[in-house]
């Protein structure tokens, strides 16, 4: 399609301008400041909360950090102008808006138990200031600060072509007034191309000088980094079945901005995540968080009941019932007592069954097995124990698996290359259960295709 594109007549079939104003992000509670902090310089969670701890207790800089909420009282407007002009004087690069200016932040209405996170009049010194407590008091006193500068503007068009019997579009940009993101500027991604296409009108004619498409296998969904897993343990709705579930999750965050049917809190969110770095159930790998052998098998042997979030949200029910003295608070712990109660002996009677195999290192390709030394016609080597779903080896390195060398893979003796007459090897893919099959004299030949059932799509379609 795409050779067949180059060199026709093409005409502009129209254009369509917009302006867009865009405010400033809300101030901080401490699920979005944890998840900017990681973003930035890899904080963990407990380590955001551990700095905001010390900014407000041996600082009193900031106001209270476990909060949920990123909007402020009303009545808090009336320190702008002498608190921007204490933040400017230490952090010169955050120069004061106009403190007239009011932003939507501002909503009492909005607010719950506490207000989102602000620096005090008790600004600090930058020099009594570590390093990462700076870091986290600037993030802090920014997205204050910007509450009370105007709006981001831009414009943006869409231009459709007409070639033949295609119809081709485009969009551009054009940056009219930056606005709060002055205070953003070191942050602005360097490959945000601005195209302007204003100048384009309808009828403009031009010829296509080149054309080409992209041919690419779907991308499974990627692995976290702290600083998503933080954000999707707020919305963990998402993934409910069950629409009446999903919808009581939902309820549960109606005033929380941030929250979308989440689990926890931000407080406690740090300390789950770090007990399941310290038990092993999760390892970082590359600023990518996946899960161990240990992790996957605790899961499959846990009870739905332990694995979904359907009992925080029923339980979040019953607690609303107790607000409206529908419910007694004994009934609900009568119920919790009872649930815990049958795990119990339900555990005693079947047991769990763990089988994951702690000892060894685990396989950093499939992420299931564990590497087992092994004796080859060429001496040691190690694979792993999921053989032959994973085919994985490493040469041995002094009695260790050398998993910084390249894995190897065993060609195929059944399946050629339809290129090359190379055999095929079969990989496994990022997501769970997945492989596919690709050329074993890669680089020089990219043969690749889908896996069907253990054979390669293009083998069956034979």
């Amino acid at each position: 399609m795409t050779a067949s594109l180059a060199g026709l007549p093409v005409h502009v079939a129209s254009v369509n301008t917009k302006e867009h104003e865009k405010a400033p992000p809300l101030p901080y509670n401490l699920l979005a400041l944890q998840a900017d902090a990681s973003g930035l310089w890899h904080y963990g969670p407990e380590k955001v909360l551990e700095i905001t701890q010390k900014l407000r207790d041996d600082h009193q800089a900031i106001t209270y950090n476990r909060s949920d909420c990123r909007y402020l009282y009303d009545e808090r407007h009336a320190e702008a102008s002498v608190l921007m002009a204490l933040i400017e004087k230490q952090l010169p690069d955050l120069t004061a808006g106009d403190p007239a200016r009011k932003s939507k932040a501002f909503n009492s209405k909005k607010v719950g138990a506490h207000h989102g996170i602000i620096p005090t009049l008790e600004v600090p010194n930058r020099r009594a200031l570590s390093k990462e407590e700076m870091n986290v008091y600037t993030l802090i006193a920014r997205a204050y600060v910007a509450q009370f500068h105007p709006p981001e503007k831009y414009r943006s068009t869409t231009v459709t072509f007409q070639a033949s019997d295609h119809k081709l579009t485009a969009t551009g940009r054009v940056d009219v007034d930056p606005g709060w993101r002055v205070l953003y500027r070191n942050e602005t991604k360097a490959d945000e191309a601005r195209l302007n296409l204003e100048p384009l009108a309808v009828d403009d004619k031009g010829s296509i000088k080149s054309a080409e498409s992209t041919e690419a296998f779907t991308k499974p969904q990627p692995r976290y980094a702290m600083k998503t897993l933080l954000k999707d343990l707020a919305r963990v709705s998402k993934y409910v079945g069950d629409e009446k579930i999903r919808k009581l999750l939902m309820e549960k965050d109606a005033d929380k901005p941030d929250e979308m049917g989440g689990i926890g809190t931000p407080a406690t969110r740090a300390t789950h995540i770090d007990t399941l770095f310290n038990r092993k159930y999760i390892i970082e790998k590359s600023k990518q968080i996946v899960s161990t052998e240990l992790g996957r098998s605790l899961y499959d042997a846990l009870p739905p009941i332990a694995t979904k979030p359907d009992m925080t949200a029923l339980w979040h029910e019953k607690q609303s019932q107790i607000e409206n003295g529908e419910l007694e608070y004994s009934d609900l712990i009568k119920d919790v007592d009872a649930v815990v109660a049958g795990e119990i002996e339900r555990i005693k009677t079947e047991g769990m069954n763990m089988t994951a195999q702690t000892n060894g290192t685990q396989c950093p390709v499939c992420e299931k097995g564990v590497l087992r030394k092994r004796k080859g016609k060429n001496g040691d080597f190690w694979g792993c124990s999921l053989y032959p779903e994973c085919k994985t080896t490493f040469p041995d390195k002094k009695g260790k698996p050398d998993v910084e060398g390249k894995p190897a893979f065993k060609p195929s003796d059944k399946f050629t290359c339809p290129k090359c007459s190379k055999g095929l090897v079969r990989r496994p893919a990022r997501k769970k259960g997945v492989f596919w099959w690709g050329c074993s004299g890669f680089p020089t030949c990219d043969f690749r295709s889908f896996d069907n059932d253990g054979i390669p799509e293009e083998r069956r379609r034979q």
